[in-house]
């Protein structure tokens, strides 16, 4: 079946002598996009790869209905028209949420599909493309993704740090707590120097406490895994130096 969530939650103590509080996301917590409460998605990408052979969910088979859903959710977004806007961002938000319930293959659908959807909305509408970066390193974390879709996801990545709507600075930031997490070096590696200016751009400037938030989350994840390229750049240094200004 497509869906298998675990019987039980992973206890915490399983994975404290692997992971740092960082690599857990716990400081993820949900901002404001317009009027809409945004929410990232709290679940450790341990656990859905830990889910993705279990074989049911309390007995419970989902495949059926999601399977209706995305059906459902294709049709609508392949007729695009500027009134269906807020449908379509809605149906970004939407889809991202439910990939909660995904695996491989679905993740690997998602993947593909939000590359195609970030090519036709254009660069102005931030309220759909921050979703489509978010589930994009989402999925990428959760499968091994492939070599074609390395340079969409740098891509989209740059875009999203390099625009001016802080919604889509917090969505590129999660995207990459998730890569961290499931050390996607393929994708991590290359984009190391960008990411290193992106944050301390970002640092230096006024920001909200959730983006903050995120920043302090992405900028220790980073000095803790890729300590010799950090110091290369002198990131560090001057990381530890703004945290200890603000």
């Amino acid at each position: 079946m497509l869906f298998a969530p675990p019987q039980a939650p992973l206890p915490d103590d399983s994975l404290s002598d692997v992971l740092s509080p960082y690599h857990m996301n716990i400081e993820r917590f949900p901002s404001i996009a317009g009027s809409q409460p945004y929410y990232s998605g709290q679940i450790s990408i341990l656990q859905y790869q830990s889910r993705m052979s279990l074989e049911s969910w309390h007995g419970v088979d989902l495949r059926y209905h999601l399977e209706l859903l995305l059906r459902t959710f294709r049709s609508i977004l392949n007729h695009k028209t500027s009134s269906e806007h807020v449908l379509r961002r809605e149906l970004a938000r939407l889809l991202v949420v439910l990939s909660d319930l995904f695996d491989e293959p679905l993740f690997e659908w998602l993947l593909d599909y939000f590359q195609r959807w970030w090519e036709v909305e254009t660069s102005e509408d931030w309220s759909v493309r921050q979703y489509l970066v978010l589930g994009v390193c989402k999925a990428a974390s959760a499968v091994t993704i492939k070599a074609y879709a390395v340079s969409n996801v740098l891509s989209m990545l740059k875009a999203s740090f390099e625009s001016g709507e802080s919604c889509m600075h917090l969505s590129a930031l999660n995207g990459m707590l998730y890569l961290l997490e499931a050390q996607v070096n393929k994708v991590v590696v290359p984009f190391l120097q960008s990411l290193f200016k992106s944050v301390l751009s970002l640092m230096y400037t006024e920001q909200s406490t959730q983006v903050k938030l995120h920043l302090l989350a992405v900028l220790f994840s980073v000095i803790e895994q890729y300590p010799k390229e950090a110091e290369e750049f002198a990131f560090t240094s001057q990381a530890v130096s703004l945290v200890l200004t603000h």
